[in-house]
């Protein structure tokens, strides 16, 4: 009697999921994750223990492997409180200025052409419009495109882009204003 035969692991299929099925890291390819912590966060101020709560829903919700990379970004305000928390998870960080700057910092690491050769998926963790010129270029590439929103809004042509989204379950926030 002979053993079972193994599929040939160059041609495993990945399974598609549903847009509506629950996001797994388990069934997405290796991801880049890119993160915008304020968007998620839904405001410029929260507290440390608000980017804590975030954070652990983003990790549960949508899950960074091991072979995964990811990186977050904030304004410098907000720097101190979140790279530590950020940091803390293993999460490479960086800080933008100005408007939009945590967005301008995160899209200065991405590079489609290189991403496309070494992950499958790109995740963005924002809601920001300014991402969906990324998100198109990853996915003419082939890098499959989630688009993860927090609080903040979601613009419609980054929607539009993304092959599958995922809202984080979140509650209510406090920031540093409400919590003194």
């Amino acid at each position: 009697m002979s053993a079972p035969s193994r599929p040939d692991p160059g041609r495993l299929a990945v399974p598609r999921r549903s847009p509506t099925a629950p996001a797994t890291a388990a069934g997405r390819p290796r991801a880049l994750h890119v993160i915008d912590v304020e968007n998620l966060s839904g405001c410029s101020a929260p507290t440390t223990a608000d980017l804590h709560y975030v954070l652990r829903c983003y990790l549960t919700q949508v899950g960074i492997r091991p072979d995964d990379s990811s990186l977050a970004a904030t304004d410098v305000v907000l720097a101190g409180r979140a790279a530590f928390v950020y940091a803390a998870a293993g999460i490479r960080f960086c800080v933008g200025m100005g408007s939009s700057g945590a967005d301008r910092a995160l899209l200065r690491t991405i590079d489609a052409g290189w991403m496309a050769g070494r992950f499958g998926a790109l995740v963005i963790a924002s809601g920001d419009g300014i991402f969906s010129e990324v998100a198109a270029s990853a996915a003419a590439r082939g890098v499959e495109v989630w688009q993860v929103s927090g609080r903040g809004g979601t613009s419609r042509r980054l929607q539009a882009t993304a092959r599958r989204h995922v809202r984080l379950a979140l509650g209510p926030q406090r920031t540093e204003a409400a919590a003194g």
